[in-house]
């Protein structure tokens, strides 16, 4: 099954594409929610499916068709397909598997021969060509939804989360912390962010960096992760909790023990800066 071959398919096809059905008849989904699941060992995708069909809509209720969401991952190549008659459902995938960005196509498909399908909501020209309806074989495509990415946070580092953002309105020197968006924002002043740029690929400075900016950012994340959960910063800091089996243990309290947990995986930032210091100190 491919979204690429449904535009010469002999039978009527719900799609953007085509011109089969009524004009009120759409078909798509939403992607509302990308965030760790429960087991904390995998990416939890929510699928809402929207679809305007009555006849599509009785054969799923009917269990003779069903949605099906085929993912397919730029990075690693592999494609799976994940089928539901509910109007939605969590897909679970394992990060090791799924990176970047992935493309979601929502299908509505036969799940047994149907015969003599037709449909009050086809158009005129689709009844007069088969007065009699199509015979459809189990797995024939019914509906195409257009393609939707969803993109996975990289998780080369939990850095990938920040975003520094230039913020003129602040002191040269301070910085401040905003959570509300999909990346952790970190405001600072412009001309501070120009001198951020030229040492924050310098090996011996990201210590320093992680100190002075990042570990905040990571202890008030922590702090206030039951309150995002729908965010893609929190899905990656669940995960790095789940790599350094933080959250396994039995005093896990993210609202007083942030402060310890961000050191954590920032692998004891004062402890590397301190030692890259003295490196310098060394050196000379």
């Amino acid at each position: 099954m491919s979204h690429r071959n449904h535009l010469s398919m002999p039978h009527p096809v719900l799609s953007n594409q085509r011109q089969d059905y009524a004009p009120d008849c759409q078909f798509s989904i939403t992607t509302p929610q990308t965030m760790l699941a429960a087991t904390g060992k995998e990416i939890a995708i929510t699928v809402a499916y929207f679809l305007n069909s009555p006849t599509l809509l009785e054969l799923i209720a009917d269990r003779r068709a069903s949605y099906i969401s085929v993912v397919e991952c730029t990075r690693t190549y592999r494609r799976e397909s994940y089928a539901t008659i509910a109007n939605e459902d969590i897909l679970l995938l394992n990060p090791t598997e799924w990176q970047g960005t992935l493309t979601v196509t929502p299908y509505v498909a036969a799940t047994e021969d149907i015969t003599g399908f037709t449909a009050p909501e086809h158009r005129p020209l689709i009844k007069a060509l088969a007065p009699d309806g199509a015979n459809l074989p189990a797995g024939a495509i019914l509906a195409v939804g257009d393609i939707t990415e969803v993109e996975l946070d990289d998780d080369t580092g939990v850095e990938s989360i920040f975003d520094l953002v230039p913020y003129r309105e602040l002191t040269a020197g301070t910085f401040t912390t905003n959570l509300t968006g999909q990346r952790i924002a970190i405001n600072v002043h412009p001309d501070d962010l120009a001198k951020i740029n030229t040492t924050r690929y310098q090996t011996q400075r990201e210590p320093m960096l992680h100190q002075a900016l990042y570990l905040h950012a990571l202890d008030k994340a922590i702090r206030n992760l039951s309150d995002h959960a729908d965010k893609r910063w929190a899905t990656v800091v669940h995960r790095k909790l789940a790599e350094h089996n933080i959250n396994a243990a039995d005093n896990y309290d993210p609202a007083e023990k942030s402060e310890e947990y961000a050191q954590q995986i920032f692998q004891n930032p004062l402890a590397r800066m301190l030692n890259s210091l003295q490196d310098g100190t060394n050196d000379e």
